[in-house]
């Protein structure tokens, strides 16, 4: 946790806020491992390899707007 301005969508600072920081390769890493285990255990067999489970953070995605179509 550190401690960052808080600002308004113009700008305006307005006091401070705590923010956490996070790696997010780490993050979806455990995501990819989480899906391989969960496919395990529903199908009762690893994922082949000639398949992946991967994540990718939103923030990673180019046009995202936070919604499933």
């Amino acid at each position: 946790l550190r401690k960052v301005d808080a600002t308004t969508s113009t700008g305006l600072v307005v006091g401070h806020r705590l923010a956490l920081s996070v790696e997010l390769d780490r993050l979806c890493n455990v995501a990819a491992r989480t899906v391989k285990g969960l496919f395990y255990r529903e199908k009762g067999y690893r994922l082949p390899d000639t398949h992946d489970a991967c994540a990718v953070a939103a923030s990673g995605l180019p046009g995202f707007n936070g919604r499933i179509a």
